[in-house]
């Protein structure tokens, strides 16, 4: 049993006389908030706590305690001019408005859990009144039903102060719908903490992503049944390449047997052809017969040589190839011992048929046979833009004005086929060549290069 003094009994107040003590306290406190807001309201360019404190009339320490109140709601905002602070009502737009407007669905609820707020979009997606809501706890409405569990877990996460987020769907009437879930900690305008819960409805966007996601999975169907098929062509088109080429291997080396007996035979025949003319050659008109034989056995040889190095034509692709170096190498094979040459085309590349040397080598045997007092040749390139030209040119006698039309016309002339070959060779890949030499000052060949068949900074196979 405890025991008090006289004075300790004096000084003891029983407890209900506390409670209606702080009670009283506490509405005082709240009559002067409202107060000090009428008196904000009217002054919208903001006080100083002396200037209130003389309107209420309070003292400076009170004034000041129950604006601090106002600015910990949010419903006073303060500013500071030097060492005067000025105080003035925030300037707000009424939460349950802006929430009305919203497109989402939101639902506020206090700390005890009870629904304090829910916008007219939820009532509408619920298809339920308000009266049914407000102001009982979630778990004594129909929303835990439309709800996922996370989000009622995460009601209490946000009661502590930890926003959360997540996607939940719903279906309601039949349909399914689809949502974006915030749980947000609030703190209402007395200080107590709540919670904001917003559904924003993507349920659209669902639908055009599963859309999107059904047309890419029948394009993929699509695509590997066209792979399917073109896998199916190409191994046809394969078998069908195979069985041509073992044709063509076939066909050649039956070419290059028969080209072989026959340039046997041609040997043969031009042996014969010696021997019948040192036999008759007193009777002028037989040796007459035996030339003219003679330059149809060439004519033969020629040919059977043509159609020899016309076969591999175009066979193997096109390769970049350095033109100094090609253009050295065709003039070793075909060596011009009274002429010069001169090669000005520094890096130049050129994307054409391995058969490139195959056209100097003409070039220089058209010139060797037909010019005897050539004694210089120059090969030189110029760019024109996207062009190129490449030039052959020599000191000779040049190109007669009535051989130019047809000098690369398959069989035209002394030369035959050697130019019209140079001519296939060059446009596998586009290029042209033509002869623009003054007749009596020497011939000159330009190789034409378009676009993307010559560049001057790399070298052969780059």
């Amino acid at each position: 049993m405890n025991y008090y003094t006289d004075k300790e009994y004096y000084h003891c107040k029983p407890i209900s006389s506390i409670g209606a003590k702080q009670e009283g306290r506490s509405v005082q406190m709240e009559d002067e908030v409202v107060r000090i807001r009428d008196i904000l309201k009217n002054h919208p360019k903001g006080m100083t706590i002396e200037e209130i404190s003389r309107l209420l009339p309070l003292n400076r320490t009170s004034t000041a305690k129950y604006l601090n109140t106002l600015l910990i709601s949010g419903q006073a905002e303060m500013r500071t001019y030097g060492r005067a602070k000025v105080f003035s009502l925030t300037q707000r737009v009424p939460l349950s408005r802006l929430m009305s407007l919203s497109s989402d669905l939101i639902l506020i609820l206090d700390k005890e859990e009870t629904v304090t707020y829910i916008n007219d979009g939820f009532l509408k997606f619920l298809d339920v009144e308000r009266d049914n809501l407000a102001g009982k706890k979630i778990g004594q409405t129909s929303l835990p039903q439309y709800l996922s569990p996370g989000i009622l877990t995460g009601i209490d996460r946000a009661l502590e102060g930890r926003e959360s987020s997540g996607e939940q769907d719903i279906r309601i009437r039949g349909q399914d719908f689809y949502f974006i879930t915030k749980l947000i900690p609030m703190v209402f305008d007395e200080g107590s903490g709540g919670v904001a819960i917003i559904l924003e409805d993507i349920t659209e966007l669902k639908k055009y992503q599963r859309h999107l996601e059904n047309l890419v999975e029948e394009r993929t169907r699509e695509i590997i049944a066209t792979n399917e098929q073109l896998e199916k062509e190409i191994a046809e088109h394969r078998k069908v390449r195979e069985s041509l080429e073992v044709v063509n291997n076939k066909l050649n080396l039956l070419a290059s047997v028969t080209r072989h007996d026959i340039l046997n035979q041609i040997t043969a025949i031009s042996g014969y052809i010696q021997i019948l003319n040192e036999e008759l050659s007193g009777d002028l008109k037989i040796s007459g017969y035996i030339k003219k034989v003679e330059d149809a056995i060439t004519t033969i040889q020629q040919e059977i040589i043509f159609t020899r190095d016309y076969k591999d034509l175009g066979i193997k692709p096109p390769e970049w190839q350095l033109v100094k170096d090609v253009v050295t190498k065709a003039y070793e094979t075909r060596p011009l011992k009274s002429a010069t040459i001169d090669i000005g085309t520094g890096n130049l590349a050129v994307f054409a048929d391995p058969f490139l040397e195959k056209v100097f080598v003409n070039i220089f045997e058209n010139t060797f046979r037909h010019d005897g007092n050539v004694t210089e040749i120059k090969i030189s390139f110029t760019a024109h833009g996207k062009f190129g030209v490449l030039v052959i040119e020599d000191n000779g006698k040049g190109v007669p004005k009535t051989l130019k039309p047809h000098l690369f016309e398959y069989g035209s002339g002394k030369n035959k086929f050697n130019l019209f070959l140079s001519q296939e060779i060059l446009s596998i890949t586009g290029i042209s060549i033509s002869e623009n030499g003054i007749p009596g000052k020497g011939a000159r060949f330009e190789i034409l290069l378009p676009e993307g068949t010559w560049n001057t900074g790399k070298k052969e196979g780059s």
